[in-house]
């Protein structure tokens, strides 16, 4: 395996533990009761594509693109400013770029 391969695999490795961190931590919150599963997911599904994919600059975009539009306060506790900057945060800290 070469250093681009490895690169991508790590990429990739932490994109889908991410996501399933926010995914468990969500089903924990009861957001399947809530009714929120669909709307939280759409809201997200770019953030995942490019997380899937290991494209973690594109993920951190779609990331800011969120917070800047806002959240609907029906979607807490699930879908905040605060979980949402924890995840950017996340993504920010593997990339090596400063923290917000």
């Amino acid at each position: 395996m070469d250093i681009v391969d490895a690169t991508r695999e790590g990429a990739i490795s932490f994109g889908a533990h991410l996501m399933n961190e926010f995914i468990n931590e969500n089903i924990s919150m009861g957001i399947t009761q809530a009714g929120k599963t669909r709307t939280v997911g759409l809201a997200l599904k770019d953030v995942d594509f490019w997380l899937r994919t290991g494209a973690l600059y594109e993920a951190l975009a779609e990331v800011v693109t969120l917070r800047a539009a806002g959240f609907d306060p029906e979607d807490a506790p699930f879908l905040t400013d605060d979980r949402v900057k924890t995840f950017e945060n996340k993504i920010r800290e593997y990339l090596g770029l400063e923290l917000v």
